[in-house]
């Protein structure tokens, strides 16, 4: 045997399409809401590289593949290009959801899912695992972590790590690589779901390392979605493809009590605190003093809710918004009060796409709760990734690979 033949050949084709897929998920990643674009100014070159890598393939999915998703992208570009023209008082609100939605369905067209997926989930493995190392080092030793303390355009304080970052004031939260704990659950419960759909039979070590990164996040939304997700894996893999009438209504019932308690689950805490003993008590005033948002959310899906009474036909529109808490929370209830009936084409378009998969029907049932829940408690419009997934599932169903294939 010849000694050339046991050097190792690299494909230059694949190595550039590796590199491709890391820089295109890593920049998506940084305009998803990860703490360094909150402190430094890189949205906008991250933009612009986005824009540079995508404008061909935009143009080339119009010209080939438009009839698969055309409908829902053409809807969502033109509610926010019309709220752009007729009130300028939020335009760089604007500008940036249109760039999501542009680029989002640039790539989901024109990017290989699979190639996309495994290289996405190889990267929040490794990020989950460090944040996993580092949230132990920081909260149970004495090891200094050469991180600086930086302050966000809105002031506040994280120690930058980069891959990893903590809150100051909140460090036994995990947030990962990204802004808030709560988005570092999301990120998590995207990673369990796309491995447990794309792969099939998801890595063990992988489920594990995103379960508990997830759960070290302390974000109560997360854990209660994090419970469905159990959920859906065993419909995934142990389900009916019919079920009776008594297993379909204690299904429902069940995922109607899910959302209960997601959605009121400040209340639920203070009636612990009422009734409880005072050991339950101390514990139940630590969860509702960590988890206000909880509040602000219920809150965001009642203004939007009565903003979409008062012009179910129409909206309210964007340039009429001005509210002190995030108003662009629930993100399905706000495309109802900004677009009235025709903001319900993006909750349309999500379990339009759901539906679509190859899964049997109880699991696609718990995903559209999944997807929902997880809409209404982030600003997803603000979301490059959000995008793209959407896009994904519209166009292929996000695709699916044998065991043998799988990353």
């Amino acid at each position: 045997m010849h000694t050339r033949d046991l050097k190792f050949k690299v494909n230059p084709q694949e190595l550039r399409d590796k590199f491709k897929y890391i820089a295109v998920i890593l920049i998506t990643l940084i305009i998803s809401g990860s703490a360094v674009a909150n402190i430094f100014p890189i949205m906008m070159p991250c933009r612009a590289i986005l824009a540079l890598l995508f404008i061909i393939p935009f143009f080339n999915s119009l010209a080939h593949k438009w009839r698969r998703i055309f409908i829902y992208f053409a809807s969502f570009g033109t509610m926010f290009t019309l709220s752009l023209i007729m009130n300028h008082d939020n335009y760089k609100y604007i500008l940036m959801v249109l760039f999501n939605i542009f680029i989002g369905y640039a790539m989901a067209t024109s990017l290989d899912n699979i190639k996309f997926m495994k290289t996405f989930l190889n990267i929040m493995t490794l990020t989950a695992a460090v944040s996993i190392v580092c949230y132990f080092l920081l909260n149970f030793t004495s090891v200094n972590l050469p991180f600086t303390v930086r302050s966000s355009f809105n002031g506040v304080r994280y120690g930058v790590g980069y891959i990893f970052n903590y809150l100051i004031y909140s460090k036994w939260r995990n947030c990962g690589m990204f802004w808030e704990p709560g988005l570092m659950a999301t990120f998590m419960i995207f990673s369990l779901l796309i491995d447990s759909i794309v792969f099939k039979s998801p890595n063990k070590l992988r489920t594990a390392i995103y379960f508990t990164a997830a759960i070290l996040t302390n974000s109560s939304a997360g854990i209660i979605i994090l419970l469905l997700c159990v959920a859906f894996i065993l419909f995934r893999n142990y389900g009916k493809e019919k079920a009776s009438k008594t297993e379909i209504l204690l299904f429902l019932f069940t995922i109607i009590i899910v959302i209960f308690v997601f959605l009121e689950y400040d209340n639920i805490i203070n009636l612990i605190i009422e009734f409880g003993n005072s050991k339950i008590q101390s514990v139940a005033k630590k969860l509702l003093s960590d988890n206000l948002s909880s509040s602000q959310r219920m809150n965001s899906i009642i203004f939007w809710w009565n903003r979409f009474l008062s012009s179910p036909l129409w909206g309210t529109g964007i340039g009429s918004v001005n509210e002190n808490f995030i108003w662009d929370t629930a993100t399905s209830f706000m495309f109802l009060g900004l677009f009235g009936l025709l903001g319900a084409t993006y909750t349309i378009a999500w379990i339009r796409g759901i539906m679509k998969l190859r899964l049997n029907f109880s699991s696609r049932i718990i995903l559209c709760v999944i997807i929902l829940l997880i809409l209404n408690k982030e600003p997803h419009a603000a979301l490059m990734f959000s995008w793209f997934l959407l896009f994904s599932l519209l166009c292929n169903g996000l695709g699916t690979v044998k065991d043998s294939e799988k990353a």
